[in-house]
């Protein structure tokens, strides 16, 4: 039997377990840890697409072109990427409730200056705001799911936590254009940010799970590079594990978020799909991706070789876009390919987070997914544009085998994470103080 506080080694794969040792109940506890966790995290998503569907609006009060809209996601997505690095050191320091206070209002605040805009310089402040409230959230959110869930549960919390995200995307359009439809562009924004106002203060109650502890202090026995990560040292928790995480999330989401964004466009440049049954495609690629993350929920929880599984769905799927890309199906079946695609992606989301968690020394939980994370933005800012220089080129199939070679890459690094991880030393954490 382990000593109170201490995380025992991990089982024979060698990878090293890295286990919070705060409380810990049982089903029902990890439940409410999974809901509470998983509506921040949808809020975060659905503030990342506030904008977007207003889009036709906004170039219609401002006199935007097409490309200032764009750039305006460009501007988003780069200080998401910056601010997700600090932010997870203010997690890790802090603790994920103060942290995600601070998000929320800056959630809030930033869709509340877009609704008060005079001029268009004023909706890149609000983009930035918005975009830094947003880049809180990951290292908060699995700061609190590495801390408080069940380590048997883990798999199926990261899972349901990716899904609650692509929950957050897909109301994002649908309430934003409806509100905006029924008062307007402004009032829609207002809404949203007493919307997103009102969840903050419900997550973020005393009692709720955001307020059970803050980052483990160092162990008695944590030495070495465990050791300066543990007290807080710049970046002297990153390992070489670590940097083949971020790699691996950003070839990852060059194919998803490609993909996500110009799915349709491609099924009907390429397949002939009419714009309607293109877009219905397009929205069950992003509905199998979610089943995908839920049954990869259950692969992660039965097995320790996370990177198998995570090269496996990601070589699928790499085979199958380059069926596509060849024209190697007759185009009824293009896009029920798409859809296996995204199915297979998303059964990689929770093995890939277990990953990250093999290759997190202990006491910087918050850093390095804040670190890893970032590599999401970097990938979602990457993919479109890879995939729409080849579209502007007339070269679709180009487009589709470019996410193919993107998800090959990913399936090497998710390999090269669990030899990495494998030479880590066993981390040893202690119990977590109470909140202040």
């Amino acid at each position: 039997m382990s000593p109170a506080g201490a995380a025992p080694a991990e089982p024979s794969d060698g990878l090293r377990r890295v286990a919070g040792a705060g409380q810990r109940g049982g089903a029902p506890s990890d439940a409410r840890t999974v809901a509470e966790v998983g509506l921040a995290h949808a809020s975060s998503h659905f503030f990342q697409l506030v904008l977007p569907p207003l889009f036709p609006a906004l170039r219609d009060a401002f006199g935007l072109s097409w490309s200032q809209l764009g750039l305006l996601m460009t501007v988003f997505y780069a200080v998401s990427c910056v601010g997700q690095a600090a932010s997870g050191f203010a997690v890790d320091r802090h603790g994920p409730r103060r942290v995600l206070a601070l998000a929320f209002a800056l959630l809030a605040g930033g869709a509340l200056l877009a609704a008060s805009a005079p001029t268009p310089s004023v909706l890149f402040v609000a983009a930035a705001l918005i975009a830094l409230g947003n880049a809180a959230f990951h290292p908060a959110d699995f700061s609190t799911l590495n801390r408080r869930v069940s380590p048997a549960r883990l798999g199926h919390a990261f899972a349901l936590h990716a899904v609650a995200g692509n929950v957050g995307y897909a109301l994002a359009p649908v309430v934003m254009t409806a509100l905006a439809a029924a008062f307007g562009w402004r009032a829609a924004l207002v809404v949203a940010a007493a919307g997103g106002a009102a969840i903050g203060a419900w997550v973020l109650r005393p009692a709720g799970v955001f307020g059970g502890g803050r980052a483990p202090r160092r162990a008695p026995g944590c030495t070495g590079a465990a050791g300066a990560a543990a007290a807080g040292g710049a970046l002297a928790f990153m390992n070489p594990a670590l940097v083949a995480c971020m790699a691996f999330f950003v070839t990852i989401n060059i194919a998803m978020i490609g993909m996500q964004s110009f799915g349709a466009t491609l099924l009907q440049s390429v397949w002939g799909y009419s714009p309607a049954s293109a877009a219905a495609w397009l929205t069950a690629f992003i509905v199998c991706a979610g089943g995908g993350m839920l049954a990869g929920g259950f692969v992660a929880a039965a097995t320790r070789h996370h990177e198998r599984v995570a090269a496996a769905g990601t070589l699928a799927a790499a085979a199958v876009i380059a069926l596509l890309a060849a024209h190697a199906v007759p185009a009824e079946a293009a896009g029920a390919l798409a859809c296996v695609a995204g199915f297979a992606i998303g059964t990689v989301a929770p093995s890939r987070d277990m990953l990250v968690r093999a290759s997190t020394p202990p006491g910087a939980t918050g850093r390095a997914y804040g670190i890893v994370y970032a590599g999401v933005d970097v990938g979602a800012a990457l993919g479109p544009a890879i995939i729409g220089a080849w579209l502007d080129r007339n070269l679709p199939e180009a487009a589709y085998a470019s996410a193919s070679v993107a998800l090959l890459v990913t399936a090497v690094l998710g390999l090269e994470i669990a030899r990495r991880a494998r030479r880590l030393p066993v981390s040893v954490t202690v119990r977590e103080e109470p909140s202040r």
